[in-house]
């Protein structure tokens, strides 16, 4: 019996121990996700050309040059594939909001790898008239390492005789995890014409 006892109370030290440890370890896990929470919801004000958006705090911010349509992008610096970019593209004189998506697309097929359009449709966005445009394309990067498929989704609305662009890339695999933070960052987007860039 005395063995018996012992072993009780051996077992007994051990599963405190691992009962403490565990209980640490899931709320360290809680507290983790709490801190991931707050920092991801932390947002700055981007502003430039009549464009102002809440993009995550912390992310790189670039802004385009005069004669580029970017007006600017921001990028997760722990993820080189995620990146927003908000542009402003000329319409097509005369044409739709459509004829401007079409223009885009072509435009990138030219310069992007494997560039494919997945889905396009007109929705509504913003409280606007918009296109959705889901693509994908091939990035190459050095000769050592591997191309990467990346995925995007493009938001385009004309206002007046310019079309603005808001556009989300990530790798493919991460895409569908992406999503909620980026409509988040779409619906922030104001912009008033007649900005400077």
């Amino acid at each position: 019996m005395a063995s018996t006892s012992k072993y009780t109370r051996w077992f007994t030290k051990e599963a405190q121990a691992v009962l403490l440890i565990s209980a640490i370890t899931l709320l360290a896990i809680i507290l983790g996700l709490v801190v991931k929470s707050a920092a991801l919801s932390q947002t700055r004000t981007l502003s430039r050309a009549g464009v102002i958006s809440e993009a995550p705090l912390g992310w790189i911010v670039r802004q385009g040059v005069a004669q580029e349509p970017l007006i600017y992008s921001a990028s997760d610096p722990g993820d080189p594939y995620l990146k927003y970019a908000v542009s402003l593209l000329p319409a097509v004189p005369g044409g739709t909001l459509g004829d401007s998506v079409v223009t885009e697309n072509l435009n990138r097929a030219r310069t992007l790898n494997a560039y494919k359009v997945l889905d396009q449709t007109p929705v509504t966005a913003r409280g606007k008239d918009a296109y959705r445009i889901s693509f994908a394309y091939v990035q190459t990067n050095d000769p050592t390492s591997m191309p990467v498929v990346v995925r995007g989704l493009d938001f385009y609305f004309l206002e007046g005789n310019q079309v603005l662009l808001v556009t989300l890339e990530e790798q493919a695999g991460m895409f569908e995890g992406a999503l909620p933070g980026f409509m988040t960052f779409m619906e922030s987007v104001k912009y008033t014409p007649g900005g400077a860039k």
